[in-house]
């Protein structure tokens, strides 16, 4: 349940950075702002992929990988839409596709971090 909280608080953080009307004060480089798209959605999709593997009802790949890809898609899919209604912010499908890339890192990451744990406690 906790995990779950944690993906809530962090869905709701980046709701709040999209909302902001004029991003270019926290930095307008492009390098800032792809950085920061990838950090979002890798953290994301890192508490979505170990929520699911933590219920134990799912044992099948898609449900622990493809799931939570799809989840975190879908979630960047409403966030740029999200955006396109704030003055200042406009929806980017070049944003859209980097968060993709970060939540396949997050999701490789956590994954990573399930195996190596498996591995210890044997």
């Amino acid at each position: 349940m906790f995990l779950y909280a944690l993906i809530l608080i962090w869905a709701l953080i980046i709701f709040a950075f999209s909302s902001i009307q004029n991003p270019s004060n926290f930095g307008s480089s492009v390098i800032f702002s792809i950085v920061f798209h990838l950090v979002e959605y890798i953290i994301l999709a890192f508490l979505v992929t170990i929520a699911f593997h933590r219920t134990n009802r799912f044992s099948n790949l898609f449900f622990l990988v493809g799931v939570p890809l799809i989840l975190v898609a879908l979630y960047a899919a409403s966030d740029e839409i999200h955006q396109s209604y704030v003055d200042g912010r406009q929806a980017s499908v070049k944003d859209f596709y980097i968060d993709i890339f970060g939540a396949s890192l997050g999701i490789v990451c956590a994954r990573f971090c399930i195996f190596l744990r498996s591995r210890l406690t044997q």
